[in-house]
């Protein structure tokens, strides 16, 4: 505490002096935070991607997520950008932020209003610092993860209200616009919604370009509106192809405008500009929301489908027909279930963690996703790639490299999920350097089924990270179990339908590759697991295996899963692996998991907290189910048997009929009678079984 504070004097120090010889105090944004710690541990800093005018940003991290803002201004009172630097931070999603002056300290919140305002602490004078340790130690990596300056923030003032995330306010509004144009439309539903779909993409594209000052000579997408609000069809027709021109990609190639209203169009854009409950006079900044908090609202958005309800009678025959729908999550069709952020983050950064340490990323890795979804595994594995390329050469445009040279491949067999991996894609590599135009990304993004054949005759034949969260059940477009069972292993008798993707993940993995999959938890433990874990123990080394246990990881959804990180063996390799962690995850209700999973992988001792325990222990081999018990328990079980009765020893068990579990149940036929078929005298007893 004592170091905190005079890391913090010597903070005020420095913006006294830089101020007092004139230099520029913007730039000393990171000097505030890494004051506040936040260059220890698994904390670091990186500058906001944005330009203010008045003012520097830094933002902290803790782990792969973001979790404070920091910035430092001329202004004395702080008040005057107390607006942009919070509504910078809730675009990026980040709740807490600091604003230092040569004179104070305000600390605020993001997703938090009061009298109409955004919430904001009393400011701290630099004078007051000892007076206010409890409150600066609660902005440190520690006090933020734990909650602590929520719990300090809310015992001086409680918030009015609070603010829904930015993804969950742009789906909102896309959620109202999609049904009041499904409700008075009179064209097929289907069709609809899928230009919508494909609309809100491009409309996405647009503004990200447009805020982001990528083409001045692209026309802005609000002068398409009169002032009334009503769409000028024309202006954007002629947006849409000069969009096609300039920005690229195949998005623009489809028309999408013929089948919605006008009306639909102007409230839809209107939605793009002007939030809704956030302060006066607060506007949308795509420039400012990450890539992945675009591409997860565009997620969730197609994670709803409505049906057409039968229409009510109309009392007039001149009234209009209106339609009602009923919205559906389609979130369990087929057993797809969206990842967490906080596993993708975890998974995507042990597995390139591996290969970095193994070959140093002397040239280009393979990354694939075979069952993609929404393509959040693949653009966090861009992005962690990218980062680490850039700093060994910052000149080169690596996105372009990597999608010219096919080290990006996704595949799904669903449109939908393509079209959004591709959307999620083009919103990261728009952030890069002289982005435009954007790639082509049909020869790596890709709608087909990875367990089929047709698929692989367009794409590599082996890959060095392998991602995913494979779909837990079969749909109706997938192989038949005869020709599933031809080509994998593990499409024998009783299976997972996810077990077939981490076979062909290990199969498809090069020598020293790294998978990190979401699986059921049950491929630990299960006897129709068997098969999967002899491939997996013989094919790989196993680095981790996370069990999330009975936590419901998939909102209102039970269905137990845990995730793998394995190595794949060299041909003929004699260097197995002795142990593999282990992690069990408690409770998920850390809102920093993925820095707590990341921590625990990478330390080798026993850990146990309110959160999470880990653990090393034996690699297993072979199809046995895996014992993921820590050392210290198994010596308690030892201990426990050592000096215990057995149940058989003092007891019994017998065995009653075992219905569909018996190899035989009917033994022996009875020819005496014309009534009696046969005995059962498998069970408890003979029962006959007879005619009526």
């Amino acid at each position: 505490m004592l170091a905190l504070i005079q890391n913090l004097k010597r903070v005020a120090s420095d913006l006294t002096s830089a101020t007092a010889s004139g230099q520029d105090i913007r730039a000393l944004s990171a000097n505030v935070a890494e004051a506040l710690e936040w260059t220890t541990g698994s904390a670091k800093l990186l500058p906001a991607q944005a330009d203010f005018e008045s003012m520097s940003v830094t933002r902290g991290f803790i782990g792969p997520q973001p979790a404070a803002i920091f910035s430092t201004s001329t202004d004395g009172s702080n008040g005057a950008l107390l607006n942009e630097v919070a509504l910078y931070a809730y675009h990026a999603s980040i709740r807490w932020g600091v604003i230092a002056s040569t004179e104070q300290i305000l600390i605020f919140n993001s997703h938090w209003i009061r009298q109409n305002n955004w919430f904001h602490l009393p400011a701290i004078q630099w004078n007051q610092i000892d007076q206010n340790v409890d409150v600066l130690e609660a902005l440190t990596p520690r006090g933020v993860e734990s909650g602590r300056i929520g719990k300090i923030a809310t015992n001086v003032h409680k918030p009015d209200r609070i603010l829904r995330p930015v993804d969950d306010a742009l789906v909102e509004r896309l959620d109202y616009w999609r049904a009041e144009t499904l409700r008075y439309s009179s064209s097929e539903i289907r069709n609809v919604d899928e230009a919508l779909q494909t609309l809100f993409a491009q409309l996405f594209i647009l503004r990200a370009v447009e805020d982001r000052r990528l083409s001045p000579d692209l026309p802005t997408l609000r002068s398409v509106c009169a002032v009334s609000g009503e769409v000028n069809n024309a202006a954007l027709h002629r947006l849409f192809r000069e969009a096609q021109r300039i920005i690229g990609g195949e998005l623009f190639e489809v028309d999408t405008l013929e089948l919605i209203p006008q009306i639909v169009l102007g409230g839809i854009i209107n939605d793009l500009y002007t939030p809704h409950n956030l302060p006066t006079n607060s506007h949308y900044n795509f420039a400012w929301i990450d890539a992945d908090v675009l591409g997860l609202a565009y997620e969730k958005y197609l994670s709803t489908i409505f049906s057409p309800l039968l229409p009510p009678p109309q009392s007039s025959l001149f009234e209009a027909l209106k339609r009602e729908i009923e919205p559906t999550s389609v979130r369990k069709s087929g057993g797809v279930y969206y990842t967490p952020p906080y596993i993708v983050q975890f998974l995507a950064e042990s597995c390139l963690d591996k290969l970095e340490d193994e070959s140093e990323i002397d040239h280009l890795p393979r990354i694939a996703d075979f069952a993609c979804g929404s393509g959040s595994f693949l653009v966090a594995a861009a992005s962690s790639l990218i980062r680490r390329l850039r700093e060994k050469d910052p000149s080169r445009n690596w996105a372009r490299e990597l999608v010219q040279g096919r080290h990006i491949i996704g595949v799904d067999i669903d449109e939908r999920a393509v079209i959004m991996t591709q959307l999620r894609l083009w919103l990261r590599f728009a952030e890069e350097p002289d982005p435009l135009p954007l790639p082509s990304l049909q020869q790596i993004i890709i709608q087909g089924d990875s367990l089929g054949n047709d698929v692989w005759r367009n794409i590599p034949e082996d890959f060095d990270v392998v991602l995913g969260n494979p779909p837990f059940l079969a749909t109706g477009r997938t192989p038949s179990r005869d020709e599933l069972s031809k080509k994998f292993r593990t499409a024998q008798g009783r299976y997972d339908y996810s077990y077939l993707f981490v076979e062909l993940a290990a199969s498809r993995l090069a020598p020293s590759g790294t998978l990190g999959m979401v699986v059921p938890n049950r491929l630990f433990r299960n006897r129709d697991a068997s098969t999967i874990r002899e491939i997996v123990t013989t094919d790989t080394n196993l680095i981790l295996v996370v069990d999330f246990g009975s936590n419901e990881v998939f909102e209102k959804t039970s269905a137990y899963i845990g995730s793998i990180v394995a190595q794949k063996l060299e041909p003929n390799e004699e260097r197995l692996a002795e142990y593999m962690r282990v992690i069990n995850v408690k409770t998920i209700s850390s809102e920093f998991l993925a820095s707590l999973l990341i921590d625990a992988s990478m330390n080798e001792d026993e850990i146990r907290s309110e959160d999470l325990e880990a653990y090393n222990i034996q690699h297993p081999r072979g199809s046995a189910p895996w014992l993921l018990v820590s050392p210290s328990v198994r010596r308690a079980r030892t201990i426990l048997e050592d000096e215990s009765d057995s149940l058989s020893s003092v007891a019994e068990t017998f065995q009653g009929i075992r219905t569909g579990a018996n190899d035989i149940f009917i033994v022996r036929l009875d020819s005496g009678g014309n009534e009696t078929i046969a005995k059962v005298v498998n069970g408890i007893g003979d029962y006959g079984l007879y005619r009526d």
